[in-house]
C-alpha cells in the first residue's frame, strides 16, 4: 500500500511540471501537441560598447516589454529575424519585485485594461528577442523609433523549451543616447543669485533624422541618414534643483560624426539670470558623435559677466529612468564649447546675446 501511494505521489509531481496539451501559442511546425509555459526575467542592461564598463540595471516597475519568438531557418548557423520563422509575441509589465506579468498594451506600449495571457510554446529550440517600451511593431522585424524614446533591447537569446517550465533570462542594452543639460552659477560668482530657464529652454539641432529603424537584435540605424533631427526641450521640463541650478535629461537617437560643416551640431540655451536678464547662448559643435548607451553632460556655468558651456562624456548610462538626475560614471576631461563675456553685468544692463562656434 505504501508503495502504491508513493507511485501516485511521483505521478502527481511529474504532472505539475510536465507540459500540457493545447496552449495559447501553438507552433504550426511542431511535431507534437504538447506546450510548455515560458517565463522571463531581466538580467539587467549594459551599454553597447566593448570599451565601456558593464553596468547592470534592473527594469523599473511599470516598464512594458514586448517579447518575440522565432524558429531558426533550417541549416542557419545564426539567428536572423528577417529570414527565420516568426512564431509568436507577447507583452509584459514589470512588477515591483522585477518579475514579468503578462499584460495587454496599446500601440505605443502603454498598459490597457484587461489581463494578458502567459506564453506557451511547443517543445523545441527558439530564438527570443525583447525590447521596451512595448510599442507595437507594424512591420516585423523592424520598429520605427523617434527622438525621446529610451529604447532598451536584447540580442537573440536561444533557449531549448523542454518538458518543464522554461525561464529565459534577458539582458537589455540602451539603443539610444542621453543628453544631460545643467545650467548653474559659478561657485565664486558674486553677482549671480538666481539661474533658471526661459520658456524656450534648450534646442538641439542637426541630430540624426527621426524616426530611425530598429531591427530585432540589432541597433538603431542612423548611418547615412540626414542630420535633420531636432530636439526642443521647454523650460518647463527642467528640474529647478535650487535657486541657481536647473537640470534636465533628454533621450535622443544616436548620432554619427559628421564631416560636412553644414551638418555641425547646434545647441541653443535660453537662460534667465537674476530673474531679469534674458540671455540666449548658441554653440556650434563640429564632428560630434553620440554613441548608443552613453550619457553626455552639457554644463552652462553662469559667471560674473558671462557664461561658459562645457561638455563631458560619461560612460556608461547607468540608469534607464529618465527622471534620475544623478550623473553616472566619471566624466572625461571637459571640452569647452563656448564662452561669452559682456559688460555692465552688475547693473543688469548687458550688451546682448553671445554666440560662439567650436
Amino acid at each position: 500500500m505504501k508503495r502504491f501511494f508513493a507511485v501516485l505521489l511521483c505521478i502527481g509531481i511529474s504532472g505539475i511540471w510536465s507540459c500540457k496539451r493545447g496552449g495559447s501559442f501553438p507552433d504550426p511546425g511542431a511535431e507534437n501537441g504538447k506546450t510548455c509555459p515560458v517565463e522571463f526575467s531581466a538580467a539587467g542592461a549594459t551599454v553597447l560598447q566593448a570599451a565601456a564598463t558593464k553596468a547592470d540595471i534592473n527594469l523599473t516597475e511599470g516598464t512594458t516589454v514586448r517579447v518575440f519568438v522565432y524558429k531558426r531557418a533550417p541549416g542557419s548557423a545564426a539567428a536572423d529575424p528577417a529570414a527565420d520563422t516568426y512564431v509568436t509575441e507577447n507583452t509584459y509589465k514589470i512588477l515591483s519585485d522585477g518579475s514579468f506579468e503578462p499584460c495587454t498594451t496599446d500601440a505605443s506600449g502603454g498598459v490597457i485594461a484587461g489581463s494578458g495571457s502567459p506564453m506557451e510554446l511547443h517543445t523545441g529550440e527558439y530564438d527570443f528577442y525583447a525590447y521596451a517600451p512595448a510599442a507595437e511593431m507594424s512591420a516585423r522585424p523592424e520598429l520605427q523609433v523617434e527622438h525621446g524614446t529610451d529604447l532598451i533591447a536584447t540580442g537573440a537569446v536561444t533557449r531549448l523549451v523542454s518538458g518543464k517550465r522554461t525561464e529565459v533570462d534577458l539582458l537589455f542594452t540602451h539603443r539610444a543616447s542621453q543628453l544631460h543639460f545643467t545650467v548653474t552659477r559659478k561657485a565664486d560668482a558674486h553677482t549671480v543669485y538666481a539661474v533658471s530657464m526661459q520658456d524656450a529652454g534648450v534646442t538641439v539641432g542637426k541630430l540624426a533624422a527621426s524616426p530611425a529603424a530598429y531591427r530585432l537584435g540589432g541597433s538603431l540605424r542612423v548611418a547615412g541618414t540626414a542630420y535633420s533631427g531636432v530636439s526642443e526641450i521647454p523650460g518647463s521640463r527642467f528640474t529647478q534643483v535650487n535657486d541657481y541650478t536647473a537640470s534636465v535629461l533628454d533621450t535622443i537617437l544616436p548620432r554619427e560624426a559628421n564631416s560636412d560643416p553644414e551638418d555641425d551640431l547646434t545647441l541653443t540655451f535660453n537662460v534667465l539670470i537674476n530673474q531679469s536678464l534674458y540671455r540666449t547662448y548658441t554653440a556650434t559643435v563640429s564632428g560630434r558623435e553620440f554613441r548608443p548607451g552613453n550619457r553626455y553632460l552639457f554644463n552652462v556655468t553662469i559667471k560674473d559677466g558671462g557664461a561658459v558651456l562645457t561638455m563631458f562624456e560619461l560612460l556608461p548610462w547607468t540608469n534607464n529612468v529618465m527622471t534620475d538626475m544623478e550623473v553616472g560614471g566619471d566624466p572625461s576631461n571637459g571640452i569647452v564649447l563656448g564662452e561669452w563675456t559682456e559688460t555692465g553685468w552688475s547693473t543688469g544692463m548687458g550688451e546682448g546675446d553671445g554666440e560662439f562656434a567650436f
